[in-house]
């Protein structure tokens, strides 16, 4: 096959490239503690274990292609989806470039937030993906990131001479060329820096059913052979894909609205019961919000970063991110849906204090103590926040298993809801019942206990 393909004019290039997962394959979170695992394209991987200093690269040309031939991950598995990134329109320097590959040294603070770190379009995942299998896990895929429809066409007509069973399982990641003129092909100062990421869920071993467990563990610590060509001798001129329009999120669902008003009572109920335990509400409740772009107004969107500057910090379309800062207190209750439940996600979690994250399986039936008569309980969360371990130790019995401790005077939220069902995209969040994080104090007076009529909290 690559004879064939060096015929029409293609040459390989990092011989070393292939595929890893920085964080391993322990059994903790990765290094920003979420329930999941990056994967990255590697231009040079030598024996040692790869880092996401790895992550980075260039392109050599407009024509060039990357071939991934892999494997899907075991069935079991919550989320996959690969994205395709621009990293910054142009690398500032030559210093630490490595003159075997194309691979580029990892952006410093300055750089990382002068770039763009954009996706430039929609993510491959396991419900939009082709593979040798019905519903894509187990089985066989093949993925041509390219941004040339001719270097694309040319992989596939060898596919179909020398494994004609693999054109089945072909997608075409495409690298969006025409998003803009800055964007700018070649190796070194000035040129453009990509990166290809994957993600997968759970992330933590232990997370994986046992049956699959040491399946999903080799998985996780498979490296897998890139082919990397360099079309710059290609004689055909280059022929740029049309960006291709993003899927459209609204048309999910609309299950979570259909619960506001049980969720307004389930507010309530909280707030009654926290004064029977001695905390009474501040009076107020903090609204997770979709997070917008560093330097920009815009919900995070790797097009509009582009387009219009500003940071994506590697968005994904996949996912739906939601964020909230808010003062500490003596007790915060997060209270909000399952929308792996409502069967507006796939999967999701919820990030607290930036120090560890609680998923969607992890948080399925916290609300339910709290107001078990309520319909639909089940369908909510509401996850605990108290500054030391030893207040989580005091919480009623049926509490304690979702109360998490968090030492700061500030304390941030950040949920991410990942692929909806229906559009087979990230959720919208117009169609999604927010977060919502209510602060108590210790209760100093005596008095009557709050009532709960019509859902509305009295006291």
């Amino acid at each position: 096959m690559l004879a064939e393909l060096e015929k029409a004019g293609y040459t390989q290039a990092n011989p070393n490239a292939k595929t890893f997962f920085a964080n391993g394959a322990g059994s903790g979170t990765d290094g920003l503690h979420r329930p999941s695992r990056d994967f990255g394209y590697g231009m040079n991987i030598s024996s040692s274990p790869a880092t996401d200093q790895d992550a980075f690269y260039q392109m050599y040309s407009e024509k060039d292609i990357i071939l991934w031939i892999g494997c899907s991950p075991p069935r079991g598995t919550w989320y996959f989806g690969c994205t395709e990134y621009l990293d910054n329109f142009a690398l500032s320097s030559d210093k630490g470039l490595d003159p075997s590959s194309s691979r580029v040294p990892f952006p410093g603070p300055s750089e990382f937030l002068s770039g763009a770190m954009a996706s430039m379009g929609d993510s491959f995942n396991q419900l939009t993906m082709r593979s040798t299998s019905g519903d894509f896990w187990d089985s066989t895929i093949v993925i041509i990131t390219t941004p040339d429809d001719t270097a694309a066409k040319a992989v596939t007509a060898a596919l179909q001479i020398h494994a004609p069973s693999l054109v089945p399982a072909v997608n075409v990641q495409v690298v969006a060329s025409l998003l803009s003129t800055k964007i700018n092909f070649g190796t070194g100062k000035e040129h453009s820096v990509f990166s290809t990421g994957c993600r997968i869920a759970p992330g933590n071993l232990d997370d994986f059913g046992s049956d699959i467990r040491e399946t999903a563990k080799r998985y996780l610590e498979h490296q897998e052979p890139l082919l990397y060509l360099d079309g710059t001798s290609r004689v055909a001129v280059a022929n740029p894909y049309q960006t291709p329009p993003l899927r459209p999120r609204i048309g999910g669902g609309r299950a979570e609205r259909a619960l506001a008003s049980t969720f307004e009572t389930l507010l309530c109920e909280v707030k009654k019961r926290a004064f029977d335990m001695g905390f009474v509400h501040l009076g107020e409740e903090t609204t997770l919000a979709p997070m917008t772009a560093l330097g920009k107004d815009f919900y995070l969107n790797g097009t509009r970063c582009i387009l219009d500057g500003g940071n994506c910090l590697q968005d994904s379309q996949d996912a739906l991110y939601t964020t909230a800062s808010v003062n500490g207190s003596t007790m915060q209750v997060a209270l909000g849906v399952n929308h792996r439940l409502s069967q507006m996600a796939t999967y999701g979690y919820i990030q607290m204090g930036g120090d560890f994250s609680v998923h969607d399986r992890q948080s399925e039936g916290s609300a339910v103590p709290w107001a078990s008569q309520i319909p639909n309980a089940d369908r909510f969360i509401a996850l605990i926040v108290r500054s030391s371990q030893n207040e989580c130790d005091e919480m009623p019995a049926d509490l304690k298993p979702w109360c998490y401790s968090v030492s700061s005077s500030k304390v941030g939220y950040n949920e991410r809801a990942y692929l909806n069902p229906v559009t087979k995209t990230g959720p919208d969040a117009s169609e999604m019942l927010p977060t919502k994080v209510i602060r108590f104090i210790k209760k100093t007076f005596l008095g009557k206990g709050p009532t709960c009529e019509g859902g509305l909290f009295q006291v």
